[in-house]
């Protein structure tokens, strides 16, 4: 969902440039877990074109961000 390049080069530097301590940067992959939540709500679900990036995908936002000096990223929480 936001894990544009532009998206993560923005955050590594907000990160950077704001000196933010943290222990570690969590990469979250997209999951629809709560979907069934928006019925009950009686709200639409928006998320229907998103897919949940494989693995090769994490791993190369991973990689990159690391270039970036953020680290150490996790993937997952």
């Amino acid at each position: 969902v936001n894990d544009s390049r532009e998206n993560l080069k923005r955050t590594a530097e907000f990160l950077l440039s704001e000196q933010i301590r943290y222990e570690q940067l969590n990469l979250l992959p997209y999951h629809d877990t709560g979907r069934e939540k928006y019925g009950h709500l009686d709200r639409s679900y928006e998320g229907e074109g998103f897919q949940t990036p494989d693995r090769e995908q994490m791993e190369k936002q991973k990689e990159y961000l690391e270039s970036l000096g953020i680290g150490p990223v996790i993937i997952g929480g």
